[in-house]
């Protein structure tokens, strides 16, 4: 989940609280929110703790000799709260929250079935592109022709290890910034590049609203994310009440959880 975005500093400084007891993981975005360079591990503080970094590969008991002597401009301010995204805001819809969960069947898919799918749709799709929403064992079908194809980027198999197996840090080496996520998304730059070849007869670019295409970019750069938590009964036998287990709710099946049930440290009362 997204707990939220901070600002970065002309200097490249940026200073800010992070929930306790969490792994934190960090992105750099561009002024249209998307990644330009993601550290590809997590963190986690202490209640109260501070932690300063300049860079991973940097030595750890120094600071570069250029900034020795100036004062971050980030320091010279509170520390600031994360914020929501313009497309997480009451005026664009959402809720306002900063804290947001990533869920593609109610992020992505009501995307795709607006915009996409009466070209991407059963018969005979555009560029054998299929993007409707029939679910499949454990997906759905524009999920898995994305993810097949790899068209939302690189699929980073330590994150999501789709069709790859477990391949632990295989991937784990140094990686220039725009390598990942939206720069390298054949998906994005249909929806974004006019220039891009897919353009000359229909222009994509002009499909979306910016506030969608904020949305699909953070799914892109969550690196094929489906489920917004680990909790609810995902394998398509549960679509249907299985008498087995009375108690089984049909509406469970692939629930999007909230934030709050999604960060809370016990499962809800939903999950069996």
């Amino acid at each position: 989940m997204q707990w939220g975005v901070v600002p970065v500093e002309k200097d490249g400084s940026a200073y800010f609280v992070v929930p306790a007891g969490r792994n934190i993981f960090y992105q750099a975005l561009d002024e249209n929110y998307r990644e330009i360079q993601r550290e590809r591990t997590y963190v986690n503080y202490a209640p109260g703790e501070l932690r300063s970094c300049t860079g991973c590969h940097a030595q750890s008991g120094s600071s570069g000799a250029e900034r020795a002597l100036a004062s971050p401009l980030a320091l010279k301010r509170p520390p600031s709260t994360p914020q929501p995204q313009p497309c997480d805001l009451a005026a664009a819809g959402s809720d306002g929250h900063a804290g947001q969960v990533i869920h593609y069947p109610s992020d992505i898919q009501p995307i795709l079935d607006a915009k996409c799918v009466s070209c991407h749709g059963p018969k005979e799709p555009a560029g054998g592109l299929r993007l409707t929403s029939e679910m499949t064992h454990m997906y759905n079908t524009s999920y898995e022709q994305l993810a097949t194809k790899e068209l939302a980027g690189p699929l980073i198999s330590e994150f999501t290890s789709f069709r790859k197996g477990d391949q632990g840090n295989y991937n784990g080496a140094y990686l220039p910034p725009g390598s990942l996520g939206c720069t390298a998304s054949k998906l994005m730059a249909v929806l974004t590049d006019p220039a891009h070849p897919n353009n000359s007869k229909d222009n994509h670019c002009k499909m979306l609203t910016k506030m969608e295409l904020m949305v699909l970019g953070r799914w892109v750069d969550s690196n094929y994310q489906f489920y917004g938590s680990y909790f609810g009964r995902q394998h398509l036998q549960w679509i249907n009440r299985d008498p087995a287990v009375p108690a089984y709710d049909p509406a469970d099946f692939r629930r999007k959880a909230t934030f709050e049930e999604a960060t809370g440290l016990l499962a809800p009362p939903w999950h069996r």
